[in-house]
């Protein structure tokens, strides 16, 4: 893969809330093809990362109630600003990560990204997932059209 060199001027600026497990990787990642992160939890910047920043990303990986308040206040203040990337990490088997997946799903995610066993439990489809991890019973031929279908009609 060619490395494609950004002024540093013109590089988007991402503003990320992810996991402890992640963090250093998603850095590295957006660091590689151009991207500037930035990673903070602290709500007191939110408003002044608004106005600086060209992307939002956040993760549902390791909640706890700092992170869940750090995440909600995040998306509505990037609301209809910026694109926000939702990654729905663990909402198979927590329900505290799906609540806040739904919450942020009403702000329009521009991306919404998880594995298939994630994805069905958003769909409000039977998954077979645990953990974070996703499971072969949700991937046959038959489940993925299901998926598909249920994918389809996320508002």
């Amino acid at each position: 893969m060619k490395k494609i060199k950004i002024p540093l001027q013109t590089a988007p600026l991402i503003h990320c809330i992810t996991n402890a497990i992640s963090v250093e990787t998603v850095a590295n990642a957006l660091l590689y093809i151009g991207a500037k992160p930035i990673m903070t939890e602290d709500t007191r910047a939110f408003d002044d990362l608004i106005r600086q920043t060209n992307a939002l990303l956040l993760n549902l990986g390791s909640l706890s109630l700092t992170k869940e308040q750090s995440i909600l206040a995040a998306s509505e203040v990037a609301d209809g600003k910026e694109p926000i990337l939702l990654d729905v990490v663990g909402i198979a088997s927590a329900k505290s990560a799906m609540k806040i997946a739904k919450v942020v799903m009403e702000k329009k995610p521009t991306i919404i990204r998880g594995n298939i066993s994630e994805m069905r439990a958003l769909c409000g489809l039977a998954t077979n997932g645990r953990g974070v991890d996703g499971n072969p019973l949700d991937q046959t031929d038959d489940e993925l059209a299901r998926l598909i279908v249920a994918l389809k009609q996320l508002p």
